[in-house]
C-alpha cells in the first residue's frame, strides 16, 4: 500500500469510527500500518481492538436477552466472558445488575422476615409459651407447610431458623405475645 493509499485508508477508516464507535474500524488501522517494521505490533493492537468490540457487542447482545426475558443467566454469562475485565461497566448495566442483585436479596430477606414472625406466633400455639432458644418441632411442621414452595425442603427452613435465632428471640421481647394470642388455642 502506498502512502496515498494508507492515508485515505486511515481517514476513510477513522471517519467510520467517529460515526460508529465501531473498534474494529481502529483494528483495521492498526493491521494496514507498518509500525516500522514491526506488524506484530499492529497484529497484537487489532487483537486487543477486535476482542473489545466483540465484548461490547456481547454485552448488548445479552443485555438485550436479559431485557426481553428476565433470565439472569444473560447477566451470569457477562460476567463468565469478562465483559468487564479491561473497561468499567456502563452506568446502564450496572444498574440492571444492581437491580437484578437486590431484587433477589430483597425477596430473600422478605422471605425470611416473614418465616421469623410465623415462626414465632406457630411456636406460641404449639407450646403455649415464649421462644427461648428451642425449636418446636410442631412449630416447624406447620412452617414449612405454610413455606413448602419458598424454601423447597425443611433442610433450608431449619437453617433460616437455625440462622435467625437471635431475631426470633428479638421478636418475643419486642411483642408480648400472650397478651398478642393468649386466648386462641
Amino acid at each position: 500500500m502506498t502512502k496515498d493509499e494508507r492515508s485515505k485508508f486511515v481517514a476513510t477508516e477513522w471517519a467510520n469510527y467517529q460515526e460508529t464507535k465501531d473498534r474494529r474500524h481502529l483494528a483495521k488501522i492498526a493491521l494496514q500500518m507498518p509500525f516500522f517494521d514491526h506488524p506484530e505490533v499492529g497484529e497484537e493492537i487489532a487483537k486487543l481492538l477486535y476482542y473489545s468490540a466483540n465484548l461490547e457487542q456481547l454485552n448488548k447482545l445479552h443485555l438485550a436477552a436479559y431485557k426481553k426475558t428476565g433470565d439472569k443467566h444473560w447477566l451470569d454469562n457477562m460476567l463468565r466472558l469478562e465483559a468487564f475485565k479491561n473497561e468499567p461497566m456502563g452506568s446502564e448495566v450496572s444498574k440492571v445488575f444492581a437491580k437484578s442483585l437486590l431484587s433477589k436479596r430483597d425477596k430473600t430477606q422478605e422471605r425470611d422476615d416473614g418465616i421469623i414472625t410465623d415462626y414465632a406466633r406457630e411456636h406460641y400455639f404449639a407450646t403455649k409459651e415464649n421462644f427461648k432458644g428451642e425449636f418446636s418441632i410442631e412449630a416447624r411442621g406447620e412452617l414449612f407447610k405454610l413455606y413448602k414452595e419458598e424454601v423447597k425442603n425443611e433442610e433450608t427452613l431449619r437453617s433460616i431458623l437455625r440462622n435467625n435465632k437471635q431475631k426470633i428471640l428479638e421478636y418475643f421481647e419486642r411483642n408480648d405475645l400472650e397478651k398478642l394470642w393468649g386466648g386462641k388455642d
